[in-house]
């Protein structure tokens, strides 16, 4: 299945301009939060849930009015969209493992897509540009809300957790993708994007996927930890 997108060359201004007001973004807004006291905390936690649900669903309805929604395109299947949603969830249901997924795996992916951004659609323009910035950098809002607000901490095992249930995610996606004929978390067909993690083409690259994949969940988790470390003798 051919997939049109949008590539955005790195270190370029455009790549600048946006990369730049995401983390700007973030870091207020966490600035911020930290300053709430708890009863207003858990009503800005609701309606942050419930604007990002929204947010999914006006998507979906925009491809549906656009005549462009493909079950094997649009679906929050992509590692991104999978994480997007748990961080979501997490806002108003907490789960220790889904935390140190989000943090070991959805960083990894959203870190991926903001150094080399490739917008998937029929047809782009400048809203479905910023919704990707949105949706990516909500990845790194909720887990940095849930660290540095909430105060959550990752266990000593959660590397071979993150890494087991990774597994079972790419299982799962890829029978999914077999019968929608999609191409999320890119099992079926490389991204085109200039990324020297992509390494030969398919299925080889997907070796490189597994190897670099591990290797990111235990540079986090050793980021991670050592913060936790940190916070705990400061404190």
């Amino acid at each position: 299945m051919e997939i049109l997108s949008t590539v955005i060359p790195t270190f370029s201004s455009q790549w600048w301009i946006y990369t730049i007001l995401t983390i700007a973004i973030i870091w207020i807004s966490i600035y911020f939060l930290r300053k709430l006291p708890e009863d207003r905390l858990k009503k800005w936690e609701i309606g942050l849930f419930i604007a990002m649900m929204l947010h999914e669903i006006i998507w979906q309805m925009y491809y549906f009015s656009t005549d462009t929604w493909v079950a094997g395109k649009v679906l929050p299947l992509h590692l991104c969209g999978i994480s997007k949603i748990i961080g979501t969830i997490l806002l108003v249901k907490y789960n220790q493992y889904v935390f140190e997924f989000l943090l070991l795996l959805g960083f990894g992916g959203a870190l991926q897509a903001i150094m080399t951004p490739e917008i998937t659609n029929d047809e782009y323009n400048l809203w479905i540009h910023i919704n990707y910035y949105i949706s990516h950098g909500f990845i790194f809002f909720a887990g940095f809300y849930q660290l540095f607000v909430r105060n959550r901490k990752i266990e000593p095992q959660a590397w071979w957790r993150s890494f087991f249930i990774g597994l079972v995610v790419l299982g799962i996606v890829g029978v999914i993708n077999s019968f929608i004929d999609g191409n999320y978390i890119y099992l079926c067909e490389k991204p085109n994007v200039d990324n020297p993690l992509l390494i030969g083409p398919w299925p080889y690259y997907l070796t490189g996927f597994l190897v670099f994949g591990f290797i990111n969940i235990v540079l986090f988790h050793l980021l991670f930890r050592w913060w936790g470390g940190k916070i705990k003798a400061k404190s």
